[in-house]
């Protein structure tokens, strides 16, 4: 049985978390799972080979992130098998070992799970994450990627926290095309699922 090697976090790395920046790690995906169940951060990724720590997030992240899930919360309470998550929870990508936590999450349906563990949600069906000056690239990038591999997603939408600008991409009907809108103004109103949510009321008390 191979000895998995402990992940350990150092001052340094523990002070560049603190001003809200990333620390990388190398790691193989069950060193991951054990740092997983051991460490106090709650947002903690792993991709193509590193775990990827998230630093502080900021008030107004945080801010957007509780509104958006009060919001969602209102519209799906009286809709059956419909769960609004937070950041906690696990992401993973089909075929890959790659583990996203998004910021806040919709299920529709039964939520399943990799290899039955209830951190792994393999069916998310919206995704939202709001964008930090530190992981705004990544997210951007690889994650959204990652996230278009999911087959149950039908729509992923980037907040941008510093100005009033949101980014939705939806899946077509017959799931082979990916449709961009972006939304800049305040008096405009962005659709999620096939609700109308005005921008104003996500960025209420930011801007």
């Amino acid at each position: 049985m191979e000895l998995l090697e402990k992940i350990h976090i150092s001052e340094e790395d523990k002070k560049t978390l603190a001003e809200g920046k990333v620390v990388v790690i190398s790691a193989t995906y069950d060193e991951f799972i054990d740092f997983l169940s051991e460490t106090e951060y709650n947002k903690v990724e792993y991709i193509n080979g590193n775990i990827v720590l998230m630093g502080v997030a900021s008030f107004f992240h945080e801010l957007i992130v509780g509104t958006l899930s009060r919001i969602l919360g209102n519209i799906y309470q009286d809709k059956p098998n419909f769960y609004v998550l937070g950041s906690s929870l696990g992401i993973v990508i089909p075929g890959q070992t790659n583990f996203h936590q998004a910021d806040v999450t919709v299920v529709s349906g039964k939520p399943t799970f990799r290899d039955n563990a209830q951190t792994e949600l393999e069916n998310p069906y919206i995704i939202i994450e709001v964008l930090s000056a530190s992981t705004g690239r990544y997210d951007f990038s690889t994650k959204l990627h990652n996230y278009k591999k999911i087959p149950s997603v039908k729509q992923i939408i980037l907040i941008n926290q510093y100005e009033a600008l949101i980014y939705s991409y939806v899946r077509s009907d017959d799931g082979t095309v990916w449709l961009n809108v972006d939304y800049d103004k305040m008096e405009d109103a962005i659709v999620i699922d096939s609700y109308t949510v005005q921008m104003k009321e996500i960025y209420k008390n930011v801007f």
